[in-house]
């Protein structure tokens, strides 16, 4: 079922961690990337600047807070990755704004194969994520973010993956989980 497959995933992204975190992010995918970052502004959101999925093609957007972020994802039909393409066309056939995902925290994904393996699951090959990101005040760096999937065959749209930040000061970058609203 997938819900059991969504809290044996995320226990096992909390297990020995010492800030007990196991939600990475939240995934929300978007038509169009800049209306979906004008919508969360809107909201009182600090939305960063659109930014590239170097190796996969699409673009996003993140909304930050201390230890999680929002991921608006959209250029869907840019993407060169033929496998992260295929689930992009079977999410969008869903609608432009109804998908949603949830990633777990992993500190290194290679360590997570074998606990995986023995819950059952069968993980894809690891994703190159990373992205260039616009500093605050001028400047770029580049996160080395990584996924890896833990597809449920029976509903692709329902499953969960994990994720690692081998360069996390690219990820939580000061300033940006500041915001109006709060």
């Amino acid at each position: 079922m997938a819900g059991d497959r969504f809290y044996e995933l995320r226990d096992l992204a909390a297990k020995g961690r010492e800030d007990g975190r196991s939600f990475d992010h939240f995934v929300n995918m978007v038509g169009d990337i800049e209306t979906g970052g004008t919508m969360y502004a809107k909201l009182g959101f600090r939305v960063m600047p659109v930014m590239e999925h170097l190796k996969i093609g699409s673009s996003n957007i993140c909304i930050q807070f201390d230890h999680t972020y929002i991921e608006l994802i959209g250029d869907i039909d840019h993407s060169n990755d033929s496998k992260f393409k295929t689930l992009f066309d079977i999410w969008k056939a869903g609608g432009d704004y109804v998908y949603w995902q949830t990633s777990v925290t992993s500190d290194r994904l290679e360590d997570e194969s074998e606990r995986l393996a023995a819950l059952g699951y069968e993980p894809e090959e690891i994703l190159e994520a990373a992205r260039r990101v616009r500093k605050i005040g001028g400047g770029w760096d580049e996160t080395q973010s990584r996924s890896r999937y833990t597809l449920n065959e029976d509903h692709v749209t329902g499953s969960i993956f994990m994720s690692d930040h081998p360069k996390p000061e690219a990820i939580w970058m000061p300033g940006y989980p500041v915001h109006p609203n709060t």
